[in-house]
């Protein structure tokens, strides 16, 4: 949050300002740290949509641990939502009644089908994030704490949220364009995964290259053993 006296950009912590030692004011602490992380978000998508292989360290970097964290929380919310929208319309629009998306088909417990859909929309997400926790807690470089881990979960998987969300929108009877958003989205996962290993996990290449298709494959499984045993 800021100061408002003077708009020193203060720890969340803090009683006063240390630079003009007005009070500071807590009542607003959520919706900054929100506004902040949606801002952050926004930049760190411009960085690793546009340099897959090398943005998403330099991203990990400009916003330090907390804005990490904050970030890739809310890039894999924002991926639950679009993919579980995304796939409700085009399961619609392929059995041929879709006309305007509402959860649960606008049934009557359509609102409680919904928050069904997002939970299982999260388990491969929250699957991936405890593979990478794994995987960072098992190289022994030194580095603590899950905000890495969730940093690159967040940012795994938002090209196929997106691949996803574009498919209910345009619909899978455009095949060769759902081919190429398909091919897109899967490379775009495979780099931002790779660089998500060594540059914020700091992974050398070899062990990296070695550790995507063993993180996809770990995440795959978590998420079956997870979805099975709820069922």
């Amino acid at each position: 949050m800021f100061c408002a006296s003077c708009g020193n950009q203060l720890e969340l912590a803090v009683e006063a300002c240390g630079t003009c030692g007005a009070p500071a004011k807590t009542q607003a602490v959520v919706p900054e740290r929100l506004s902040k992380a949606s801002r952050d978000a926004m930049g760190a998508l411009k960085r690793f949509v546009i340099d897959p292989v090398g943005g998403l360290g330099a991203a990990y970097e400009g916003l330090g641990e907390r804005g990490a964290l904050d970030v890739g929380i809310l890039l894999a919310i924002v991926a639950d939502f679009a993919l579980v929208i995304g796939m409700t319309m085009a399961v619609k629009r392929a059995i041929g009644v879709f006309s305007q998306y509402t959860p649960g088909g606008g049934e009557g417990n359509g609102f409680v089908l919904f928050l069904k859909e997002l939970l299982l929309g999260a388990i491969p997400i929250a699957c991936l994030a405890i593979t990478l926790i794994l995987i960072q807690a098992a190289a022994r470089n030194g580095l603590r704490g899950v905000s890495r881990a969730l940093f690159i979960a967040g940012a795994t998987v938002v090209p196929f949220a997106m691949f996803m969300l574009l498919v209910g929108l345009i619909g899978v009877a455009n095949f060769e364009v759902v081919a190429i958003l398909l091919m897109f989205a899967l490379c775009y996962t495979i780099l931002i995964l790779f660089s998500g290993c060594r540059d914020v996990l700091r992974l050398s290449a070899a062990t990296a290259a070695v550790c995507v298709p063993s993180i996809l494959l770990i995440t795959a499984w978590l998420a079956k053993v997870v979805v099975v045993a709820a069922m």
